[in-house]
């Protein structure tokens, strides 16, 4: 009898070892099923570009210095089906201003020593040092605003439809004392959507009180960096490029130098050099041109 109490009670323990397995199982996949979907919206991000505008609407690629900088921001959506609530963060230097956020609006601002919001953080994320930041004082899990440094953070700007863009054009004022002529002014700025109409997309920085970041898309990421100058020079001429070629030989043009200092002080020792001899080669080449064809004309009305 003893011995047929212990083969149920063995029989009756390995049930119940094989009820544990098979919820440890299920619970295992569904784990892994959110880590998937986790992973499987993080891996699709919007595109995004920072360009930075040329004051003097001349195609340079720096900024005097003094000026304001300006960089056109565009968001899109190739893609990732209907995205919603479009939200921004951009890192920028403690020394410059915003002057304008555009059609994004006026951002949040976060200082150096800032803890940064996002409740959806855990251990396991991204070290806030990955990402730029600093370790929040006496909060663990959050992330701050390192030294030298500020966030904006534009929340719901716009939805993103697919193949739709959202853009504005982001303008700051540099400290003039600390963008001197040799200097650079850096600009990055993150974009992510939210493929849940109702909950804004979660991130550091991000109001939304959702904890979790499966509704959230990947970062799209773009920098910029512009250089201080202290000259601006721009060339004009009044004809168009075929009538100029075309009579080289025997027409007259006229260049115009544009020479723009920056405001913050003289500057001295600056020259100019025009290539002549690269002006003398055109010529050269249009007037051979206009040889060979005259000749060419002759030959074809003499036959």
């Amino acid at each position: 009898m003893r011995s047929t109490l212990r083969r149920k009670n063995i029989q009756r323990a390995r049930r119940l070892t094989a009820i544990t397995a098979v919820v440890s199982l299920i619970a295992g996949a569904l784990a892994l099923g959110v880590t998937a979907q986790t992973a499987s919206a993080a891996l699709w991000a919007p595109t995004i570009s920072a360009q930075n505008v040329d004051p003097a609407s001349a195609g340079k690629d720096f900024v005097l210095a003094g000026e304001n900088v300006g960089f056109d921001v565009d968001v899109t959506n190739s893609g990732g089906g209907a995205q919603f609530n479009l939200s921004l963060v951009a890192a920028v230097p403690a020394s410059v201003t915003l002057v304008s956020g555009g059609g994004f609006g006026a951002p949040t601002v976060y200082a150096e020593g800032d803890a940064l919001p996002n409740r959806s953080r855990t251990a396991a994320d991204a070290s806030c040092e990955s990402l730029g930041l600093v370790n929040a004082p006496g909060q663990s899990l959050l992330c701050a605003v390192p030294v030298g440094q500020q966030v904006w953070v534009w929340s719901n700007v716009n939805d993103l439809p697919q193949g739709g863009t959202v853009s504005s054009r982001i303008t700051i004022a540099p400290n003039g004392d600390e963008y001197p002529v040799g200097s650079e002014v850096g600009f990055a700025i993150r974009a992510y959507t939210s493929n849940d109409p109702a909950r804004i997309p979660t991130f550091d920085g991000s109001t939304s009180v959702s904890r979790t970041t499966a509704h959230t898309s990947g970062a799209a990421l773009a920098t910029d960096e512009v250089p201080v100058r202290a000259l601006r020079i721009v060339k004009t001429e009044p004809s168009a490029e075929t009538e100029l070629l075309r009579g080289a030989h025997s027409s007259i043009t006229t260049y115009t130098l544009d020479v723009e200092n920056t405001t913050r002080g003289a500057t001295t020792g600056a020259e100019t050099a025009w290539s002549l001899i690269a002006m003398a080669l055109l010529m050269l080449i249009s007037g051979g041109l206009f040889l060979a064809y005259r000749r060419r004309r002759d030959a074809v009305a003499a036959e």
